[in-house]
């Protein structure tokens, strides 16, 4: 077979993608299998990474790692081989064959064989990108290095596909690497304008996949704290998410994602480059015809007997009398055993037993009109009448209103307008719904406002009554108003207490800033991150920000450092704190 033949009927990249999905799709085992095998060199990758870049003691277990890490790749690797396998059964509509111990060992040696290299041949186009930067001082090197990383980026989509056929063919080599890698690399240098389109279409899909992933792992934190007040390092410190491990995630999940479909999307272009010279796509169109025989057989029994049954209809029609007629079973039978063939006629006499004539429906007797009937009989017969009667008027009146409300506005008045829709019927029942809708939401807000009006006396008395205790750390700004603060720290003040004075008035500043919506009061913040909120959120007032930067730096040299609190700074420290409380921004 000439390869211009070949190539010219090479299947879309599009339409191959189109079918690796369904293909996915419909064997959810093998992508079990996939996923047994994948995510826990997944987990462990991800641990090793973030264990050698943030441990103080990567040195002392990188050694032992690397070699587990080494072995769950090569479990991976075994188990997409065992993927690829299954799903080529499937393209193939092949009986599945038992998975033996050495048909698992086969496949295993193979992937252990060939596919290590994938981890040196894959990434060498970026390392050939790189290079070059690093050997800035000699330019011919320089040169060199970037001609050999073009050259590697240049044959990237035969190396990929390659290392993705000998997945494929891993399972029918007989565990010879050599044969598989002779079978996956002349798989892989066919057709190559769809080799490199699928490639194209495949990063294109990626690069979503993998912005919707680092979207998903940014976002969830927010929803969980959002719906369920879950805090976490990602909602208490959001600049910190940007870091490796999130990238590496990010781009674990995108591979997971997509690692599959390519698997599924090789499978079938392996299959299809086979068939072009063995013809395997014929004998599984023809596997399939096989499982689906019978049905074919009794269709064209059907279509056989169809037009002998037409013409007999057709030539001695029944009359209308013949029709209308009851015919007892016991004569269909016997009429059907006197002109049937011998077949139908052991059918119809197996039929006939016992055992299965007791479904058939039995005879209804007539009824008889003068027949006597007991005094129960016609009392529910009574009630059935008087309750067909009751809900037959229900049903009457609730069409009327019906009518009445909306379908007599939809019939043409006669005056002239023939049109087959009033764009104007039932515009008053809609009318009447925007009131009743606008009354009832003026009612729920007028609702909510006196229950406000009723707790607020309520509230303010519990918070007058309760003075919180300065010393205690757990106490937040929250559980006084501004008023409350101030005048707590005024009393406080006149007893000569100016230690929690300043605290009370620190407390004050910070309802102050919350009720101004320039500061969002959390349990667990600290003073710092106070600070950070606030300068991020009052950046148009720079003079505010200094007040509250000193008040910040007083609160912690004198209540969480040792420098007493005496009449200067706590002067100077309330001349900050009131700048604070009378600017209104």
């Amino acid at each position: 077979m000439s390869s211009h033949r070949v190539t010219g009927s090479a299947p879309g990249p599009l339409d191959l993608l189109e079918e690796s999905i369904r293909l996915l799709r419909s064997n959810p085992t093998a992508l079990g299998v996939y996923l047994v095998g994948t995510l826990p060199f997944v987990v462990s990758l991800l641990y090793f990474l973030a264990d050698m870049s943030r441990s103080a003691f990567a040195a002392d277990h990188c050694a032992l790692g690397s070699i587990g890490l080494g072995w769950v790749f090569l479990w991976m690797k075994a188990a997409h081989g065992v993927f690829s396998a299954m799903l080529l059964e499937r393209v193939r509509n092949e009986a599945p064959k038992p998975w033996t111990s050495q048909r698992l060992l086969r496949i295993g040696l193979v992937q252990a064989a060939l596919q290590p290299w994938g981890l040196i041949v894959l990434p060498a186009p970026l390392f050939g990108g790189i290079l070059p930067f690093i050997a800035d001082n000699e330019p011919l090197l320089s040169v060199s290095l970037g001609l050999v990383g073009v050259g590697l980026g240049l044959t990237m989509g035969w190396s990929y596909a390659f290392f993705q056929g000998v997945s494929v063919v891993a399972d029918r080599c007989d565990g010879v690497a050599r044969v598989a890698a002779s079978d996956a690399w002349r798989q892989a240098c066919l057709w190559p304008i769809q080799n490199h389109s699928g490639l194209g279409l495949l990063g294109l899909f990626g690069m979503f996949v993998y912005l919707n992933a680092s979207i998903a792992i940014l976002t969830i934190p927010a929803v969980l704290k959002l719906l369920l007040g879950v805090e976490s390092d990602f909602t208490l410190s959001p600049q910190s998410v940007f870091n490796t491990t999130f990238f590496s995630t990010a781009l674990a999940l995108a591979w997971l994602t997509l690692d599959p479909i390519a698997k599924a999307y090789y499978v079938l272009r392996t299959f299809r480059g086979e068939s072009m010279t063995t013809g395997a796509d014929l004998r599984a169109q023809l596997r399939l015809l096989e499982k689906g025989r019978g049905i074919i057989l009794l269709m064209m029994l059907l279509c056989l007997y169809a037009p002998a049954s037409i013409a007999a209809a057709e030539a001695d029609p029944p009359t209308e009398s013949v029709l209308n007629a009851p015919i007892p079973t016991s004569a269909v039978l016997r009429e059907s055993q006197a002109t049937a063939n011998p077949m139908d006629q052991a059918l119809d006499n197996v039929l006939s037993r016992r055992t299965y004539t007791w479904r058939e429906p039995r005879d209804r007797p007539s009824a008889d009109v003068n027949q006597p009937q007991d005094w129960l009989k016609r009392l529910i017969k009574q009630m059935e009448q008087s309750l067909q009667g009751s809900l037959q008027r229900i049903g009457r009146a609730f069409y009327q209103f019906i009518d009445w409300l909306i379908l007599r506005r939809l019939k043409p008045t006669g005056g002239g307008n023939t049109s087959l829709f009033d764009w104007t019927a039932g515009l008053d029942v809609v009318l009447y719904g925007l009131l009743a809708a606008g009354v009832a939401v003026l009612g729920y807000q007028a609702y909510r406002v006196w229950r406000r009006r009723e707790t607020t006396p309520v509230l303010e008395a519990a918070l007058t009554t309760t003075v919180p205790d300065l010393r205690d750390e757990q106490i937040t700004a929250d559980q006084l108003p501004e008023d409350g603060w101030i005048r707590l720290a005024q009393e406080l003040t006149g007893r000569g207490e100016l230690r929690l004075a300043l605290r009370a008035f620190y407390l004050a500043s910070l309802a102050s800033l919350a009720h101004r919506e320039l500061v969002t009061l959390e349990k667990h913040k600290s003073n710092r991150d106070y600070l950070r909120e606030f300068e991020r959120r009052a950046r148009a007032f720079p003079g505010l920000q200094g007040a509250f930067h000193s008040v910040v730096a007083t609160v912690d040299r004198t209540w969480y450092g040792t420098h007493e609190v005496t009449p200067t700074n706590f002067a100077e420290f309330d001349e900050n704190v009131r700048t604070l409380l009378t600017h209104k921004p």
